[in-house]
């Protein structure tokens, strides 16, 4: 799961510097719909890795995981 979201991230942060260093490659809607669209394919993975990873898990384990994903996704 982590090096999906790495790979995605990297896309994004690729394709971001591109939009700002060049003319024309990209434009800013154009990245705002392929995050769109990556989000729709993203977040419904993430539910379902969160849900069987924790459905049998305390309470303590369950904030510790979601805590880790917002770590992960913060600090990319």
């Amino acid at each position: 799961m982590e090096s999906v979201l790495c790979a995605a991230v990297r896309y994004f942060v690729v394709e971001d510097h591109i939009l700002n260093t060049t003319s024309g490659l990209v434009t800013q809607v154009y990245l705002d719909e392929l995050w769109d669209l990556a989000l729709s394919k993203i977040i419904p993975v993430l539910r379902i890795h969160i849900v069987s990873n924790c459905t049998l898990l305390t309470v303590d384990v369950t904030q510790r995981v979601l805590s880790e994903i917002k770590s992960f996704v913060v600090f990319y």
